[in-house]
């Protein structure tokens, strides 16, 4: 009896030893899961940080400016200048201009109002990218009709209008 007490005995401490271990190993698990969780976490917020930076990078890569004025309003906004005896005029640097300039996405825009008659494109846009469209009120409008094709010179468009 005293053999088989010894026995169990054994096997009852064996067992002690091998729920230790199983919970050093559980614990030890627990601690990989939750640095797996950390992991996951700093994962997610980097993930969606470079989604809002290509977000704002799509939408800066896309947007343009136009502005539309007199020759006089364009002069007295530092876009246009004229010279010499017929009064030749010519575009000024507009890219650092902070003049009111009405900025958009590129993709979403075709037709840009000016409220203006005779109106003359100062900027360099490729011909047969856009046309002049009459409106109802008798102003005229600005079609483009291949997007990608007309901002490709420049993501600015001047023009001047007669009111």
């Amino acid at each position: 009896m005293q053999q088989e007490l010894d026995e169990k005995t054994a096997i009852i401490e064996d067992l002690q030893r091998t729920v230790a271990d199983q919970r050093n190993r559980i614990n030890e698990l627990g601690n990989t899961v939750a640095s797996l969780e950390k992991d996951v976490a700093g994962l997610q917020e980097k993930s969606a940080d470079q989604q809002q930076r290509i977000k704002t990078q799509d939408t800066d890569m896309n947007r343009v400016h136009y502005i539309c004025g007199t020759e006089e309003e364009l002069i007295a906004w530092n876009l246009f200048e004229k010279k010499g005896l017929f009064g030749y005029g010519r575009l000024l640097d507009i890219s650092h201009n902070d003049a009111d300039f009405k900025s958009f996405d590129r993709r979403r825009v075709s037709v840009i109002p000016t409220n203006g008659k005779r109106i003359k494109v100062l900027t360099n846009h490729p011909d047969g990218s856009y046309t002049i469209e009459p409106e109802a009120d008798g102003t005229e409008s600005i079609l483009i009709t291949d997007k990608d094709s007309f901002w490709s010179i420049s993501r600015y468009l001047v023009v001047k209008v007669k009111r």
